[in-house]
């Protein structure tokens, strides 16, 4: 069974068939929820992955499994907005996700794709990376376009790079009044900042989804983290992580 999955992803992903199926979709694909718009120099295999589902699949399967209905959500990460469609269809229509992008081009995608289907008063998009010690940093697009990566401030060697305005998970619930919250997280390796630097503000957190990068060291450090200020893994598909309070 885990070999036939490995070969549906790696056909809808990665194979000439996902390339020609990404080329003739031009640049707004559809996915379970709707129409999404996505950058101009998204690759074929991404638009592919899109519409059969597999892009992010980790990530939408845990939210509709595990995200408590009845929290707000604070999303650090929300590249094109294709995650936080599926929170918002997932929690009451009286909860809100307040996302954060810190790329402006998929910021405003995420805007656009949100929007088809969601009320404004329901949702709100930060133009900001997560980060600590520091009030910017120099971002990138990443290799796929639909997600950014921080680069050293004297990189030369990478296009595209910008500087973006920094913020923190607890600057977030202060801004926006929240105490009690689900967390979700795809930032690029900043998740283990997240949780090293602002663990006061994970006192509120009931559930939280993240993916994880970095060592297996790393990501095992994180794991005993949250299971010291109580919350206990539930699931882990591939890289993606799922914690409730307990």
């Amino acid at each position: 069974m885990q070999t036939l999955r490995g070969w549906l992803y790696s056909l809808v992903t990665r194979s000439r068939l996902a390339w020609l199926v990404g080329t003739l979709s031009g640049r707004a694909v559809f996915d379970r929820r709707g129409r999404i718009l996505t950058p101009d120099n998204c690759t074929p295999y991404t638009r592919s992955g899109i519409i059969f589902g597999a892009y992010e699949y980790s990530e939408k399967y845990l939210v509709r499994k595990w995200l408590p209905r009845d929290t707000d959500v604070i999303e650090l990460g929300s590249s094109i907005g294709i995650v936080s469609r599926e929170i918002l269809h997932r929690i009451d229509k009286s909860n809100r996700l307040v996302a954060v992008e810190a790329v402006p081009d998929l910021a405003a995608l995420a805007r656009a794709n949100i929007g088809r289907l969601h009320p404004p008063k329901r949702w709100q998009i930060l133009s900001a990376a997560i980060a600590y010690h520091c009030r910017e940093v120099s971002f990138t697009a990443g290799p796929e376009h639909v997600a950014g990566r921080v680069v050293a401030a004297n990189d030369t060697s990478s296009e595209g790079i910008i500087t973006v305005q920094t913020t923190t998970l607890s600057s977030i619930l202060a801004e926006f009044g929240v105490s009690t919250y689900s967390l979700v997280m795809d930032i690029e390796g900043a998740e283990h900042e997240v949780i090293s630097h602002d663990r006061a503000a994970l006192a509120g957190c009931r559930c939280l989804i993240s993916e994880l990068h970095g060592s297996e060291e790393e990501k095992d450090r994180f794991c005993r983290v949250l299971n010291d200020i109580g919350m206990t893994l539930v699931e882990r598909k591939h890289s993606v992580v799922a914690f409730l309070r307990s």
